[in-house]
């Protein structure tokens, strides 16, 4: 008997071509072969269509004038989805990968964060098939296909429930409260499938790029999109009509919030905070800000559960991937110093590089929560142990202590991490200190 052995290139060419095959029906037949659930509809408001305009391109001023201007807010309402279709008589095209036209195309300068999202999700697809959209039964297109599952994942991850999608009652290229309806649908995945064949043709028109944006919108809520931002006045497009970095962060993480760092960081003592990302994302997010050292993109974002990234640059954003997803996979080293720089920042001021050492134990006590690895969890229980004793919680508290009152991030992470590794106890670190703090140590 003889044996066929495919190249891992040959055969996600042809799970690429199954699936696509699998999905060749017309929308109609479809349509008629599944049940669709009874759904909330409703009209748009005035008032709502006029928060979400404000929400989306913000106020204006005095002059009638607006931070994004008419000419940026016009070219947001000529983009839809579309694919990139491969130029005819091309001598260079390879005939074996022509019909892998999976890019979405833009037509001028705006819309690239929505239509980067949405690529990286059609990536995550193609490289990482699941179970968990693939499901849904939508018998749609080829590469619409792809394009309906990017969209149902991103509205879900924003969506509270429910999930909120705004239909235009005819094709049109004018949006205004008579000419839209709102259908809520449940959590069920397949509800949101068959409304999504509604909706698609006008994904694909010129207002697709809108339609999408306030079908985001409504399903968060208007008003938590303005309690995740730090400035509830802010719009989710800015100058240029680029996409602010709170549009950027509803769409990966599914939460409206204004910085690319792990958690939430106090502003000294005036009781406010500035919000980041809580939890790590499927997709990732790259920035040259941070080569430019204007901020720091955290964790969460910097290493994704699927090595797929949304890439921010001067003037655009792009789609970075990579089909192998042990490029994520961190060290032992890697996953105390990411757990260990998030619990502390979320208690010191400023950024200032230390701690009251009042809060020790609350430091310790994220950590200790924050552990999701089982080959950490012996170390996560020898911190749980100091926690859980308070004279030796003191003790550590008083190696690690300097000038009386602070703790440094250098002693902090030289004496935790040892702690986390299982190369020192708390014995072994105060005897080599010589019963001294630990001091500022050395930080990686």
């Amino acid at each position: 008997m003889s044996t066929l052995v495919l190249s891992k290139e040959q055969l996600r060419q042809a799970r690429l071509k199954k699936l696509c095959d699998d999905s060749q029906m017309d929308l109609q037949s479809s349509s008629a072969e599944i049940a669709t659930p009874v759904l909330s509809e409703r009209e748009v408001s005035v008032g709502e269509f006029n928060e979400l305009q404000l929400l989306m391109f913000g106020s204006r001023d005095n002059t009638g004038s607006t931070y994004v201007s008419d000419q940026d807010i016009q070219r947001w309402h000529d983009q839809g989805f579309q694919f990139c279709t491969p130029t005819q008589n091309n001598a260079s095209l390879d005939p074996a990968t022509s019909y892998i036209t999976f890019g979405l195309k833009q037509n001028k300068g705006g819309p690239c964060g929505i239509l980067a999202a949405v690529q990286a999700e059609i990536f995550r697809e193609l490289c990482f098939p699941s179970t968990d959209v693939s499901d849904i039964n939508l018998k749609v297109p080829d590469l619409d296909l792809f394009l309906l599952r990017g969209i149902v994942r991103i509205l879900e991850r924003a969506s509270s429930l429910p999930i909120n999608l705004v239909i235009p009652v005819e094709l049109s290229s004018e949006l205004s409260p008579s000419s839209l309806r709102v259908i809520s649908c449940p959590s069920a995945s397949e509800a949101v499938a068959v409304s999504l064949r509604r909706l698609l043709p006008h994904l694909k028109s010129p207002t697709g790029c809108v339609l999408f944006l306030m079908s985001l919108i409504l399903s968060r809520g208007i008003e938590q999109c303005k309690r995740d931002m730090d400035d509830p006045h802010n719009s989710l497009i800015g100058h240029f009509g680029h996409c602010n970095q709170d549009l950027i962060n509803l769409l990966l993480s599914g939460r409206a919030t204004s910085n690319v760092m792990d958690g939430e960081i106090p502003l000294g003592d005036s009781g406010l905070v500035v919000r980041g990302v809580a939890a790590r994302t499927a997709l990732g997010y790259l920035t040259h800000l941070e080569a430019l050292r204007y901020c720091q993109v955290g964790r969460y974002l910097k290493v994704p559960q699927f090595p797929v990234w949304v890439v921010g640059s001067s003037s655009h954003f792009s789609v970075l991937f990579c089909p192998d997803k042990k490029v994520n996979d961190e060290s032992r080293s890697e996953r105390f110093i990411s757990l260990l720089q998030r619990c502390f920042k979320a208690a010191e001021s400023d950024e200032c590089g230390y701690i009251p050492a009042d809060k020790l134990q609350q430091v310790l006590e994220a950590v200790v929560a924050g552990g999701d690895c089982e080959e950490d969890r012996a170390g996560l229980c020898r911190l749980q142990a100091i926690l859980a004793d308070p004279v030796e919680l003191a003790r550590l508290r008083g190696h690690l202590r300097v000038d009386g009152h602070i703790i440094i991030w250098g002693g902090f992470w030289v004496a935790v991490s040892r702690l986390l590794g299982g190369e020192a106890s708390l014995d072994s670190l105060i005897s080599e200190a010589g019963g001294g703090p630990a001091g500022a140590g050395t930080p990686p």
